[in-house]
């Protein structure tokens, strides 16, 4: 995959105003009413006391100015000050701790939302989408989105700072006031066009960002198969290439920062240097006290401070909008699966495929208008050249893909119709690549069927010939398979899934080339073993073996995503060319082992 691909924005990457985007980021700070409501509270209180400490400061100063000060008053207020230092430090400490109660909660909505957002998604929106910027999207996407609804609290309180401690400036002197406003207008327009760039880099940077942790993921997970074909080298190339973007959306994105605070810094020196050179100018001529030039010099100082921090706000705020559209792009996505109301405990197995077309790339059919029926506790077998649609068929069973015409019905009645958690209950899956989580043996067989019992289990250990594995293992079933199960081979691993289909007990049971993964006599002894298993079950096998084959009570072959044959061994050997061309080229040697005895 090339770098451009790998950085590229997803299909279903969307654009949101800024309306729309509040709206719902107060959605989801509801959730946090009370504690954002507090925190408003405190910052507002945060701000008056930071406006009330310095005029405390200028009264002292006034009164020192009286020929006949008054030294209680003065000491008073210094220890009023002090009390209001410890108290700004205490509201600061609460604020801290609500904004991150708040930011949490957000942010584990909004995660639970995306999963299970992802949960709903067909396997086809997996198939266009690479792990690790999923997962980028989940952990740090919400992360900025969390941050982003404090920091709108911040940005207002801020604004309420400012606007008071200027209202207090312009009612002791608005000549000094309005000369140090000449430097605001400047300020802002830095701020305007600072945000803009740093929007631009953020966003640069989180699709870097998203693109590193998808080769890292890739490159771990593939870590066998690279290492096969020595492509070590060449990996790294592309990293290095991927990580060398990202650095410079960084660097950019640094070196915004790197001439904006510092011109701030510098205005904020030039406002001192009005403030000392014309205030005290105006001290000497007595049109200011001691006290007001220096309230005016520390307000200055405290609106340098939010206007600063609005800026960095400005900053959180462009980059928490570009992770807020990646996180509704997702959320907002419309799922291809239809589910219906119709809950099913318990099936036949009749399955019926109506004029099914369904198409993996647009203008690709892989079945145009495809018809079959298969009756309750049939076995059959599915057979064909790689890519004439026989995965294709379970998949759609499955319900990994949605079907593009067409119905399939169950018992008669649409999949569509029937709610597709209870569906699935009803079927069990083997697929070729044995997958198993991370935790013990017992763990994975169980995941189909959490409530299953002690019995359940070693009833499946036994069909599946796993016991005298398990047996030899010194933690036995509570053995950790480890991430994928790469603690045991893969024929061990497809023991497992397995047992793990059969511990489900289903009524529809898909093996799709399950026994591809393990030996010819361990298949041959599952095979024994899942006979009671398959009578009076609905079973579809994706075959590559001659003894599954003759011994299914009916055989599918397909040809590029026609069914062109139906029938048993015999009737298919007499009668059908393709089938005939297949047995010869894939299973005239093979030995035929007894199946289904």
């Amino acid at each position: 995959m090339s770098m451009r691909q790998r950085i590229e924005k997803s299909y279903f990457d969307k654009e949101y105003s800024l309306k729309t985007t509040m709206r719902r980021l107060a959605g989801y700070a509801s959730q946090k009413r009370n504690e954002l409501i507090l925190l408003f509270i405190l910052l507002l209180m945060s701000s008056g006391v930071a406006i009330t400490l310095p005029l405390l400061v200028r009264a002292g100063l006034n009164e020192m100015e009286n020929t006949a000060p008054n030294f209680e008053f003065v000491k008073r207020i210094g220890w009023i000050y002090f009390i209001g230092t410890i108290f700004e430090w205490i509201l600061l400490f609460v604020m801290i701790k609500l904004q991150w109660t708040i930011a949490a909660g957000s942010i584990s909505r909004v995660r639970v939302e995306m999963f299970d957002k992802m949960q709903e998604m067909d396997v086809g929106f997996f198939d266009r989408n690479q792990t690790g910027k999923l997962m980028n999207r989940i952990m740090d996407d919400s992360n900025r989105m969390g941050n982003l609804i404090t920091t709108f609290a911040s940005f207002f309180s801020s604004i309420v700072l400012v606007t008071v401690m200027l209202t207090i400036m312009f009612n002791i002197n608005i000549k000094l006031t309005f000369l140090i406003l000449l430097a605001f207008p400047l300020v802002i327009v830095i701020i305007f066009i600072a945000g803009g760039k740093m929007r631009k880099y953020s966003q640069e940077i989180r699709k870097t960002r998203a693109a590193l942790n998808s080769a890292v993921q890739e490159s771990v997970t593939g870590i066998s198969v690279a290492k096969g074909f020595n492509r070590e080298d060449k990996n790294r190339e592309e990293f290095v290439e991927l990580n060398t973007v990202n650095v410079r959306a960084n660097l950019k994105l640094s070196y915004i920062f790197a001439i904006f605070f510092p011109l701030i810094d510098f205005l904020s020196v030039l406002v001192m240097f009005i403030i000392i050179n014309s205030g005290g100018g105006i001290v000497i001529d007595n049109g200011l006290s001691v006290g007001d030039l220096f309230l005016f010099y520390v307000y200055t100082i405290r609106l340098f401070a939010p206007i600063i921090q609005i800026s960095q706000q400005v900053v959180q705020l462009q980059a928490g909008s570009a992770a807020t559209e990646r996180i509704f792009s997702l959320i907002d996505l419309e799922s291809t699966m239809k589910s219906g109301d119709i809950k099913i405990d318990n099936i036949s197995g009749d399955i019926e495929f109506r004029e099914v077309s369904f198409h993996y790339v647009e203008d690709t059919p892989i079945y145009d208008k495809l018809s079959v029926k298969i009756n309750a506790g049939e076995t059959i077998a599915l057979v064909g050249h790689t890519g004439a649609g026989k995965t294709t068929m379970v998949s759609l069973l499955a319900r990994f893909y949605e079907i593009n015409e067409g119905e399939v019905l169950i018992d008669g009645i649409n999949f569509h119709n029937i709610d597709i958690e209870s569906y699935r209950k009803n079927l069990g899956i083997v697929l070729q690549e044995p997958y198993l989580f991370n935790g013990t043996i017992e763990d994975n067989i169980r995941y189909g069927k959490t409530d299953a019992t002690d019995e359940d289990i070693k009833r499946a250990i036994k069909l599946t010939h796993l016991d005298e594995f398990i047996d030899s293992l010194p933690e036995g079933i509570q053995t950790d398979v480890r991430e994928r199960g790469s603690r045991l081979s893969t024929g061990q691993r497809q023991l497992v899934t397995f047992a793990r289909a059969l511990v489900a007990d289903p009524r529809i049971l898909i093996l799709d080339e399950a026994t591809a993964s393990v030996d010819a006599y361990t298949e041959s002894m599952i095979q024994k073993g899942l006979e009671a298993l398959f009578r009076g079950r609905t079973s579809i096998v994706v075959a590559h073996r001659l003894s599954t084959v003759i011994n299914a009570d009916r055989i599918l072959v397909f040809d590029h995503g026609k069914i062109v044959g139906d029938g048993s061994h015999e009737e298919l050997m007499r009668t059908n060319d393709v089938y005939k061309e297949l047995y010869s080229t894939y299973y005239s040697f093979q030995f035929e082992t007894e199946l289904f005895r």
